[in-house]
């Protein structure tokens, strides 16, 4: 009943709802047999097939009453590993993932996860496939330390000022605390800036340009934010006590292959097509921008990147419909390329993967 409560919370439906115990036991009954039934029909279509499936994975550990292994498909959201365990460690992982993967064939591009060293081994011994590091992690081992301690430090500053201020004292000192708050200010200003930096950065082509990006650029630019949050630690002797600007160091690399990796997918597509190369260049440079920013949009909740990938997708879609290639496509092509666009974009994973448990 309690999952059903919150199903309808969720849909916004929480005011008026007639209940059933009864029709509700059997919905849910319906529901899991359909659930049963589309899982068993996606893993004979698999078997299947006639060439081997790569998928974009993800991985996390759950810590609620129990630990759940999750391992999942980022386009699709198709669920492969959702096991009830006792430990989350190397052997475990290995054996559910063995039992999913095996039957069907499966080979893995990249697996997305936190730092956890039984994922990453997973990774890179089992899957034989790259280890990419979320971004939510990165940001949230900041926000628990820097961000904190900037607030903190903001609110001791206004407590000594009040108190000065209620003591008499003298202009110089005011003056020296009012001083130190517009420092901090700036700092905080700055540290905001490099948090949105780090979310618009990660993504295969520029925001403000649409170019195409590399690893080697995003390393660049996660390089350059590094050393302005460790500028902002030194500036005000921050402790840093989760480690967040050590975390995002030790993790540019793992960041930032993601971008490489989507842009051989992508070359390999486009040569197993034959394209020409006018023809290649409209796909990587106009078409693949305005399908990749259209999803963002629709990804995205946080309101100020919402607008920024707003404002990249309509430019985007402008320069694609004044092409040339794009004018000479019937509107049967330009539907089939469209549709190719919406199927390759969702293989960029969303670096903010979690499922929870932090």
């Amino acid at each position: 009943m309690r999952d059903f409560l919150n199903f309808f919370i969720y849909c916004a439906g929480e005011h008026h709802i007639g209940v059933s115990p009864t029709a509700l036991r059997g919905l849910r009954a319906q529901m899991e047999s359909k659930i049963i039934d589309y899982q068993q029909q996606q893993e004979q279509q698999l078997r299947t097939s006639s060439s081997g499936v790569e998928v974009c994975a993800a991985a996390d550990e759950t810590f609620f009453d129990q630990v759940i292994l999750v391992m999942l498909d980022l386009p699709s959201g198709y669920i492969f590993v959702e096991e009830i365990t006792e430990d989350c460690q190397y052997e475990t992982w290995q054996e559910k993932v063995s039992q999913a993967f095996k039957p069907l064939g499966l080979k893995v591009k990249y697996l997305v996860s936190d730092r956890a060293k039984a994922i990453v081994k997973l990774a890179l011994q089992d899957l034989g496939t790259a280890s990419i590091a979320d971004l939510f992690h990165v940001l949230y081992n900041l926000n628990r330390s820097l961000a904190l301690e900037l607030n903190f430090l903001g609110a001791k500053l206004q407590k000594q000022l009040k108190m000065e201020q209620e003591k008499g004292a003298e202009p110089e000192i005011i003056a020296q605390i009012e001083t130190n708050q517009r420092l901090l200010q700036q700092s905080r200003l700055t540290y905001d800036n490099c948090c949105h930096r780090l979310s618009t950065c990660l993504h295969p082509f520029a925001l403000n340009e649409n170019r195409p990006q590399t690893t080697e650029t995003v390393a660049m630019e996660l390089q350059s934010i590094l050393h302005r949050l460790q500028t902002l630690r030194q500036t005000h002797q921050l402790k840093d006590s989760r480690n967040g600007i050590r975390s995002l160091k030790n993790q540019i690399e793992s960041l930032s292959a993601i971008i490489d990796l989507w842009w051989s997918w992508v070359d390999q597509c486009l040569a197993t097509g034959g394209c020409e190369i006018n023809l290649v260049h409209w796909v990587k440079d106009y078409l693949l921008p305005s399908a990749y920013w259209q999803q963002q949009v629709q990804r995205t909740l946080n309101p100020e990147l919402r607008e920024d990938y707003q404002a990249a997708s309509l430019k985007a879609q402008e320069f694609l419909r004044i092409h040339p290639v794009t004018i000479s496509l019937s509107p049967l092509e330009r539907e089939q390329w469209q549709h190719w666009a919406i199927w390759m974009v969702r293989g960029v994973p969303t670096l903010f993967f979690c499922c929870g448990g932090t």
